[in-house]
This record gives C-alpha cells, sequence and structure tokens, in this order.
C-alpha cells in the first residue's frame, strides 16, 4: 500500500509539472504575440520645444477624427514624446498635442526667448495608414504639420466622402506640399532640431526644420504675433479657402533676421537661410494645388 501511494504520488507531480510547463510555454507564446502587435510613435512637438503637452492619437477618416488609440503620452522638457498603439489600427492617423487641462503645456518663443502657454491650441500632423510591417514611426508635430492638415482639409472639403485608401492618398499630397513649400525633405520623419540648445550633432535636415520653424517665430515676432498666432492665421486661410492670404515668401527674410539676433543657441547659421531662400515662392492669394486622384 505504501509504495502504492508513493507511485500515485510521483505520477501526480509529474503531470503537474508538465501542465504548469505547458502553461508557462503558452502564457509566453501570447505576451511575444501581443508584444509583436505594439507600434510605437515617438517624435518632438514644436513650436520651439512645447513641454508638459499631452499627446494622443485618434484614427483619421474622412470628414472624421475617430476614438483615442492607446494611451495618452506627455512632452517632456524637451518636446519629446512615445506613444504605444496596442496594434496596427487599419487607418490613417491624427496625433494631436494639446494641454493635459492644466495649463502646464508652454514652449520657448525662438525670436524673443519668452516662454508662451498652449493653451486651447491644438498642433496636429496626419499620418498615411501604416501598413503591417512599420512598427516603429517618427512623427514630428509642429507648425508645418499643422499646415498640412489645413491644406488636408480644405482638399477634403471638394468631396462628398472619400474612401480609407483615398483619405491616405490626400494626406500624403498634403505632407509632401508642405514638405516642398518649406524646404524640409521629410515634415513628419524629421526631428526638428532642438531649438533650445546647441545642437552641434543634428542632421542638415534636422537644422533646415529648426530654421524655419525659428523663420516663423521671428516673423511672428515682427508683426506683434506669436508663433501659434501666426500658424492659426496660415492654417485659417489655407483650410477656408485652399489660399495663402499672407505672404509665406516673409519667413526668409525673418529667418535672416533671426540667425543675427542673440537668440540663435542652435547652431543655425547663414548656409541654412539658402534653404528658406530656395523655397517656392507662395505669394499673397498663392492657391494650393488641388490632389486629384
Amino acid at each position: 500500500m505504501g509504495f502504492f501511494m508513493k507511485a500515485c504520488f510521483g505520477l501526480c507531480l509529474v503531470s503537474a509539472v508538465v501542465l504548469l510547463a505547458g502553461c508557462s510555454k503558452k502564457t509566453s507564446s501570447v505576451a511575444t504575440s501581443t508584444e509583436s502587435a505594439l507600434i510605437t510613435i515617438s517624435g518632438r512637438a514644436s513650436a520651439g520645444n512645447i513641454k508638459n503637452a499631452a499627446v494622443k492619437a485618434y484614427c483619421k477618416t474622412f470628414e472624421t477624427r475617430g476614438d483615442q488609440i492607446g494611451e495618452t503620452a506627455i512632452t517632456d522638457s524637451n518636446g519629446i514624446y512615445n506613444l504605444i498603439l496596442p496594434s496596427n489600427p487599419g487607418c490613417s492617423l491624427e496625433i494631436v498635442v494639446s494641454d493635459a487641462g492644466d495649463n502646464m503645456a508652454k514652449y520657448i518663443e525662438e525670436a524673443t526667448g519668452i516662454e508662451v502657454a498652449l493653451g486651447a491650441t491644438e498642433i496636429r500632423a496626419l499620418v498615411p495608414e501604416p501598413d503591417s510591417s512599420q512598427k516603429n514611426l517618427t512623427v514630428a508635430v509642429t507648425v508645418l504639420t499643422e499646415l498640412a492638415v489645413s491644406y488636408y482639409e480644405s482638399q477634403e472639403d471638394q468631396y462628398a466622402s472619400l474612401t480609407s485608401a483615398q483619405v491616405k492618398t490626400v494626406i500624403e499630397a498634403a505632407n509632401a506640399f508642405m514638405a516642398q513649400a518649406s524646404g524640409v525633405s521629410d515634415i513628419l520623419g524629421t526631428i526638428p532640431a532642438n531649438s533650445q540648445v546647441s545642437e552641434a550633432s543634428a542632421s542638415d535636415e534636422a537644422k533646415k526644420y529648426a530654421a524655419f520653424l525659428a523663420g516663423i517665430s521671428q516673423r511672428a515676432t515682427d508683426i506683434a504675433l506669436d508663433s501659434l498666432d501666426l500658424m492659426s492665421s496660415l492654417s485659417g486661410d489655407i483650410a477656408f479657402d485652399n489660399v495663402f492670404d499672407s505672404n509665406w515668401n516673409d519667413i526668409s527674410a525673418a529667418y535672416g533676421i533671426f540667425v543675427a539676433s542673440p537668440y540663435n543657441v542652435t547652431d543655425l547659421d547663414g548656409t541654412y537661410a539658402t534653404v528658406i531662400e530656395a523655397m517656392p515662392s507662395l505669394p499673397e492669394g498663392y492657391a494650393l494645388p488641388p490632389v486629384e486622384f
């Protein structure tokens, strides 16, 4: 009887170990599968660098901001954020930077060194629908990406409806046009150089981006506005009638003023002014080209 009990006990113990091992493998498999489905979006919110701002991702469909996807991220002191989406969203994305409700979202106006509150203003970027292989996306959210959103909205108003594929096409066209207009090759995937410190190691494209944003800041200062005011003015021009009612070309001259100012601490010398000067002429009353399918 003793032998029989011992045998039974041993058999049960072995069975339990095998069962637990099986459960452990299954749990590990699920965790790996979930991890592989994650999408990471990281970047910088900049008007100058916007600190303490909330960053959210939404599904973007025709004329609609869908539900929020994933959690809310908060920008650090340099405007850097990291978002994690639980899976491929299956739609284009609208990334929105705003105050978190505590009035703590602020940036340094590059042309004056004065801290400015983001307030009720949103700054947005539109991301074409990622494909299944894209797990890590870089998305800058800046004055330029906000202008691209306005261009998208002006085009959207021309149609009764758009499919998800057409939404993606219009987003790509809007981002590409603002890249061409500014001289920044990729307004989403290039992270602007830090506007508050010397950043000699930044790439040329990152410095070009910072240069353009500094030009906007200087132009705004020259006409007694801040960057957010000028952004709203330009965005309103585009979204209302697809026309620039403001003189885009003044940004080039303003950048030259910024380069010589004591607030230029970003290693942006005159060589980057040539980038701004080379941007396409967009005089007052310029109509942005329509997107055709």
